[in-house]
């Protein structure tokens, strides 16, 4: 399969992310993992995230940040050891 560049090295790149991002959204507790999809994949309000499991948006509001952020730090964590593995220059 080639990119939509038509590089085959941007392909691979790319399915590594998604790889890696599936990877640690699915290590995230289940709440936190139902309202990130809820948002952010399937790009519901804020109102219709609350409304679909049962909470406040507020609660919503809060869940999703701590989701972005432990993402942020666990994806954050897999490239700083890739980069580790990689690096020649220690």
């Amino acid at each position: 399969m080639v990119s939509k560049s038509g590089l085959p090295q941007e392909s691979l790149e790319n399915k590594e992310t998604r790889r890696m991002i599936q990877e640690s959204l699915a290590k995230l507790k289940t709440k936190y993992r139902l309202v990130f999809i809820l948002r952010a994949i399937n790009e519901l309000s804020i109102k219709e995230t609350a409304v679909i499991l049962n909470c406040s948006e507020s609660k919503v509001k809060v869940d999703y940040h701590r989701a972005l952020g432990m993402l942020q730090k666990k994806l954050a964590k897999r490239l700083k050891g890739e980069s580790d593995c990689y690096d020649t220059e220690k």
